[in-house]
């Protein structure tokens, strides 16, 4: 891509980190407002940000009934991963692994993204009606997001270490995808929504768009690859 692309790129991808950041908050809030979801207030941790954060919060989760306004949110955040999706191809096509761990964390990853942004794509699409309970909700979770979110998950942990020793730019996304497990965990568990814990993939991803942003970096062919030709 040229240096006009870059700054396209990385404009979508830091405003998609973004936007994810308002938005899954409000989808785990959201969550908490269904049926289904409710249960997960009595954990301590949960109640600690989430009642407050629903006070304020206010008419973003009160403007249609529960499922209506997880819905939205849930397609909200389907409009935004394909940015991170983009991101990794882009960035796989123009790094040269250096070992077969890095070969097969890339493909890893990438299978993951697919997998996630078409089950996504489908519980949206099926979410249009407003019916958390339609059979394509449960197709799209079970067959395609959560296989893909384990898949990014691996691939992503996999992946970044690969990178902090090649040498990658920036540093700042090598670092996150290296932390993504405990990062996913740790923010799925306290938060009590797993849509939080997928912040860090947004931010990596959102740290890749920002250094494309950069002067020195656009218009270059190769921004953010390690020298491979020894």
């Amino acid at each position: 891509m040229d240096g006009r692309a870059d700054r396209r790129l990385g404009t979508w991808v830091v405003v998609a980190g973004a936007g994810a950041c308002l938005v899954a908050p409000l989808l785990g809030l959201a969550w908490f407002r269904t049926r289904d979801g409710a249960e997960a207030l009595a954990g301590p941790t949960v109640a600690w940000w989430a009642e407050p954060a629903g006070r304020w919060a206010g008419r973003l989760l009160t403007f249609a009934p529960p499922e209506r306004v997880y819905a939205t949110y849930l397609q909200a955040l389907a409009l935004l991963f394909p940015a991170v999706l983009v991101a990794v191809l882009v960035a796989r096509r123009r790094r040269t692994p250096r070992s077969r761990t890095e070969r097969a964390a890339w493909a890893v990853l990438l299978a993951g993204c697919v997998l996630g942004q078409a089950g996504i794509g489908l519980v949206a699409l099926a979410l249009v009606g407003g019916d958390a309970g339609a059979p394509l909700v449960d197709v799209g979770f079970i067959a395609l997001m959560l296989p893909g979110t384990l898949l990014q998950l691996v691939g992503s942990t996999l992946l970044g270490p690969c990178l902090l020793r090649a040498g990658w730019r920036p540093r700042s996304t090598a670092w996150a995808l290296t932390l993504t497990l405990p990062c996913f965990l740790a923010g799925s568990v306290l938060s009590g929504h797993n849509g939080i814990g997928q912040l860090v993939v947004f931010l990596a991803w959102a740290a890749y768009g920002r250094h494309l942003l950069r002067p020195a970096t656009a218009g270059q062919g190769r921004p953010l690859v390690a020298d491979v030709t020894r």
